[in-house]
């Protein structure tokens, strides 16, 4: 898949709750294909651990359940990452 906003990148993805076992597959799976993948969980140690077997992978700290804390994951992964990992 190519990233239709800039064809030269790849596309990217923000998965939350990137430590279950839905979440982490995913972002092995895309990972695997060339996307630039990023996300958030609560358990630093979990995404600590994710991160030794994901190059690359942008993480933060937070819950899902709390849109603040959402918010201040998205805000924070897009800068690491890009704008576009961002967008709507």
């Amino acid at each position: 898949m190519t990233n239709p906003t800039q064809p030269d990148r790849p596309p990217a993805v923000i998965i939350a709750g990137i430590t279950g076992g839905i979440g982490s597959a995913l972002a092995r799976e895309l990972s695997g294909q060339g996307w630039r993948v990023a996300g958030f969980a609560r358990g630093a140690a979990a995404l600590d651990e994710l991160r030794e077997s994901i190059p690359d992978l942008a993480t933060h700290v937070a819950d899902a359940t709390d849109p603040a804390q959402i918010e201040t994951a998205v805000i924070a992964l897009g800068k690491a990452g890009s704008r576009e990992m961002t967008a709507g």
